[in-house]
């Protein structure tokens, strides 16, 4: 059996079943290429653990409650997440030309890690926010991209991620939103957290005057420091180590 929900198509999740859409027998095909909403409350899991394969090229918006996929999934569009709400998938790779975005909570529930080849946007492009990664997390490949509004509380953008490892690399990339003029020593943890850490970002390119520093303090993976040229010299950490010999 297979669903494809069009690129000018809208497919809306009211129910409240615990599964909305799987195979009676066989495996169930299901192709998102234009938009997949979910708004209500509530678990939904889309298809059938091993019996389902789900590949999204189009958007999917969780607006509220918990939208989860078994079995086989391929994403190559728009996972977009509100406040307070989860997309779940037995495991995510967001390949080339995939966004992951918004407010709410992005994760795996197998064994395999987040694997980032694509674009992650906490807040989205232009907006600040905070996305959560749930389970272990890769960003070796693709691009972090992070909006910077000020120093304080909800004025840049923050990734924080909850399992037990995050390895670093691929690219980073900052940009300064609305009147932000950054002052000599103003610094941002745009990247948390909560287990152990590995690595750096392969590339940068963020606003004159910024580094990247490194697990600089606890639960902080990396943060954006500014600095007034000839001025400061800022410690890094890139070595891993927190030996100051090795700024």
């Amino acid at each position: 059996a297979s669903l494809t929900n069009a690129a000018s198509g809208t497919l809306l999740l009211l129910t409240t079943s615990a599964t909305a859409v799987r195979a009676s027998t066989g495996t169930a095909v299901i192709n998102n290429q234009g938009t997949l909403l979910k708004a209500n409350a509530g678990s939904t899991d889309l298809g059938s653990a091993g019996a389902t394969s789900f590949g999204n090229s189009g958007l999917i918006n969780v607006s509220g409650g918990t939208l989860g996929v078994l079995g086989t999934f391929t994403q190559t569009g728009v996972i977009e997440v509100g406040s307070g709400a989860t997309f779940l998938a037995v495991g995510l790779t967001n390949g080339a030309g995939g966004e992951l975005r918004g407010n709410g909570s992005i994760g795996v529930t197998g064994g395999s890690p987040l694997l980032n080849q694509g674009l992650v946007s906490p807040g989205g492009t232009g907006v600040v926010g905070a996305l959560t990664l749930t389970g272990a997390v890769n960003l070796t490949g693709g691009t972090l991209a992070i909006d910077l509004a000020g120093t304080s509380a909800g004025s840049f953008d923050r990734l924080i991620t909850t399992g037990p490892t995050l390895q670093l690399g691929g690219a980073l990339v900052a940009t300064l939103r609305g009147s932000y003029a950054p002052a000599n020593a103003d610094f941002m943890p745009v990247l948390l957290a909560s287990g152990s850490v590995a690595g750096s970002f392969a590339s940068t390119n963020l606003p004159s005057g910024f580094v990247a520093g490194y697990s600089l303090a606890a639960g902080e993976a990396v943060r954006l420091v500014y600095s007034t040229a000839g001025t400061t010299r800022i410690f890094t950490n890139a070595a891993g180590n927190l030996d100051w010999s090795t700024p």
